[in-house]
């Protein structure tokens, strides 16, 4: 909530500061997205209603190359490639996308 909110008089998931964007507090926002009587993901919100969010966990699929070459009896090149299609995604409790496209590459020297 750092930087999206006010600072309140209370903790995490409570009704205290307001949202900076839209100028509303917690309770204004609620009444706007879930609003009394409306039915939102199968279920119908009433005053203590939970609401899910997300009714399924989208699926993805990520592809990535690893490898190493050897030179010699020390010396290693490796390298990993990941998420080379750069796919977007996120897993139901991170609250942030996955990493991107990447690249690693490392040599190693045995001594």
């Amino acid at each position: 909530m750092r930087g999206l909110t006010t600072p309140g008089g209370g903790g995490c998931n409570t009704a205290g500061g307001i949202l900076i964007p839209t100028g509303e507090t917690l309770a204004q926002v609620q009444n706007r997205l879930l609003p009394l009587g409306a039915t939102i993901n199968g279920v119908t919100v009433t005053d203590n209603s939970n609401v899910p969010m997300f009714t399924a966990v989208p699926g993805y699929g990520l592809v990535g190359l690893r490898g190493a070459v050897r030179f010699g009896e020390r010396s290693e090149f490796r390298f990993d490639f990941e998420n080379i299609g750069d796919k977007q995604y996120r897993g139901i409790s991170w609250g942030i996308d996955g990493a991107g496209r990447g690249v690693t590459l490392g040599y190693r020297y045995k001594f």
